[in-house]
């Protein structure tokens, strides 16, 4: 049985498998590193500057600004998409390991090109669904034919085709070939929930500390090995543009068979027409267009930007207003626990002005620099959007766009916990309290646009709770004792579903936590994070394909 193009992304991407050509770690130095460095080079000592104004000045009147080879965004092509269409075909008829994924990420871009509504579009959708069925994800295969279906120009041949598709679906999940009902661990939050934060575990607050500044704390309350503490929702998240082919760009999850286009742009998809309508009215609308431009300058730092326009948003597009607010809230500190996250109206505008007053330690001058740089750009990018032109139009709203570009990408560079995921940068308001150790407490797992807290120890009370941001022990430790190898190699060999597995593995951790850290622990541990963030993953997958599933019954 072949394997889902999810998860063999997911394996690339943590080692298991070789990387392809397209997934291949980027260039050492982005662009946006590549023309600091040519400022740089052509100041001098001037160029030592952090000041922010100093340094738009500076960028302005060095013609940098005008000299940047911005990339055109394109309008769609049904040529170009049918030109990358071919080139999936042959990338199929291909007899190698990876021609599924690669495939699936030239239709999906052919999908990006191609006009509304055309043939070329049916004709995407459909060799699509070829895939699927290749790989028993008869789900998808079902919801790509109804998609293809769904555009006004398909040939009479097509949908001779397209009948067949669905006929061999339909028989091979009456006959129970399907994966949407595999069992996965389902890793519930099982304690009492906090009363005004119905996602986190009773018993968790936040406190000061003079070296670490916010941290989050076991309040009078003792949690154990796998206690599932929070699941917390993003406020923003963004890809790295790489992953643009098989991420939604909205809810940022891993979903290539059933992304659907942005209509006004070829930069970006989403996994369903919810997904398009939300991000259609928050924050692609100041980026539809440009998107090229964007990607062009694309570092972790793009959060900032993102969370600007956010704030925007949740502003109804009000400058004044959001400049009035942001100008008189300094950043005195903030504590996300205070917000009552019962109450969902205007419950995300309340998180953001949380956020905008969490007070950040002062970084080096050579990273305000380089911060600052990156806001100029970024301003430079956006002010090419007709919608930002119209909302910027005065010099100090402008300058108060630029002036928050810069605050907010240090905000973020400051609180970002999920610096171990590559594709994705989110900023989780709560778990961003927890403070790295290479020897965790607890562990952060998702770090799409959702995230789970998960116990790895027993937590007393008024101990810190530290989570890994990257490094750890027990995968870094110089010299891995293997001394619970061969117990560990009983639990992994069994034939167990995976969720009794990974309570064994619970069990195993439990045992060995009151000499924690231990160094024969770490092979245990290690593989009990492997099996939560596959967990995570596959119920992404089971919950994707049921979705599917339904979307396919209403259209067809």
């Amino acid at each position: 049985m072949n394997r889902p193009i999810q998860t063999m992304l997911m394996r690339k991407l943590s080692g298991e498998l070789p990387l392809t050509p397209r997934l291949q770690q980027r260039p050492q130095e982005s662009a946006l590193q590549s023309l600091h460095r040519q400022h740089l080079s052509t100041l001098g000592n001037r160029g030592k500057t952090s000041d922010l104004f100093c340094i738009f000045h500076q960028v302005q009147e060095s013609g940098l600004a005008a000299a940047i080879p911005w990339p055109e965004d394109p309008p769609k092509s049904n040529e170009k998409a049918a030109e990358l269409l071919a080139l999936g075909d042959e990338l199929m008829a291909l007899d190698n390991v990876f021609r599924h994924d690669e495939a699936v990420r030239r239709y999906n871009e052919s999908l990006c090109w191609a006009e509304q509504g055309s043939e070329v579009m049916a004709l995407g959708y459909a060799a699509r669904a070829k895939v699927c069925i290749e790989n028993e994800e008869y789900e998808f295969a079902l919801y790509n034919v109804a998609l293809a279906r769904k555009q006004h120009n398909c040939s009479p041949d097509l949908l001779e085709e397209l009948t067949t598709c669905e006929t061999k679906c339909r028989e091979q999940i009456a006959e129970g070939k399907s994966f949407a009902n595999a069992p996965f661990a389902r890793l519930p939050m099982r304690l009492e929930p906090n009363p005004r934060i119905p996602f986190m575990a009773k018993g968790l607050a936040m406190k000061n500390d003079p070296d670490y500044g916010r941290c989050l704390f076991p309040d009078d309350e003792i949690f154990r090995p796998g206690d599932v503490l929070m699941e917390e929702e993003a406020l923003v998240a963004m890809n790295d543009p790489k992953f643009r082919l098989v991420n939604c760009n909205y809810c940022t999850e891993m979903k290539a068979f059933q992304l659907v286009p942005c209509p006004g742009c070829c930069s970006v998809m989403y996994c369903s027409e919810e997904c398009l309508e939300k991000d259609g009215q928050g924050g692609h609308r100041f980026e539809c267009g440009i998107g090229e431009k964007l990607n062009y300058l694309h570092t972790s730092n793009a959060i900032g930007p993102r969370m600007f326009f956010t704030g925007l948003t949740l502003f109804n597009d009000d400058v004044v207003e959001m400049r009035k607010f942001c100008e008189s809230h300094k950043r005195s500190g903030a504590n996300p626990l205070e917000l009552d996250y019962r109450n969902t109206d205007g419950l995300e505008l309340e998180k953001f002005k949380n956020f905008h007053q969490v007070k950040f330690p002062n970084f080096d001058a050579n990273q305000r620099r380089q911060f600052a740089f990156a806001a100029c750009l970024y301003q430079q990018a956006y002010l090419k959007h007709p919608l930002v032109q119209s909302l910027f139009v005065t010099e100090p709203n402008r300058k108060f766009m630029l002036r928050f570009f810069y605050d907010y990408i240090q905000a973020l560079a400051y609180l970002n916990v999920t610096h171990w995921n590559k594709a994705v940068n989110s900023f989780f308001p709560i778990a961003s309290i927890c403070n790295h150790s290479c020897e965790p407490d607890a562990i952060l797992t998702g770090g799409t646009r959702s995230a789970k807290l998960i116990a790895l120890r027993i937590l007393d009370p008024n101990d810190q709770i530290f989570i890994t941001y990257g490094p750890n022990w027990f995968r870094d430790f110089p010299n891995k004792p293997h001394g619970t190898r061969a117990q560990l190699s009983i639990i992994a060999d069994s034939r167990a579903p995976h969720a009794a597995k990974l309570n064994m593995m619970q069990q195993f951790v439990e045992k060995f936590d009151v000499d924690y850290p231990n160094d024969e622990l770490c092979s245990i541990l290690a593989s009990y994070l492997d099996g939560l963030r596959k967990a995570s993953v596959e119920r992404g997958l089971v919950l994707a394909r049921s979705e599917a599933r339904e979307r396919a019954d209403k259209m067809l």
